[in-house]
C-alpha cells in the first residue's frame, strides 16, 4: 500500500505530515492498526 498520492523526497514528507494532517488520535490509531490487514492494500492515504 501506497501511503502518499504524489511523490514527494522525505523531508517535504515529514513536513506536509507535521503541518498539514488534522488527523485525531482514534484515526491515526484506527488507520495504523487496520494497515496490517490482509486488505489494507485498499486503505486511503490520509
Amino acid at each position: 500500500m501506497s501511503n502518499r498520492t504524489i511523490p514527494v523526497d522525505e523531508r517535504l514528507y515529514g513536513y506536509l505530515l507535521e503541518h498539514s494532517l488534522r488527523e485525531s488520535d482514534v484515526k491515526r490509531r484506527l488507520r495504523e492498526l487496520t494497515a496490517s490487514l490482509e486488505w489494507s492494500g485498499m486503505q486511503i492515504a490520509p
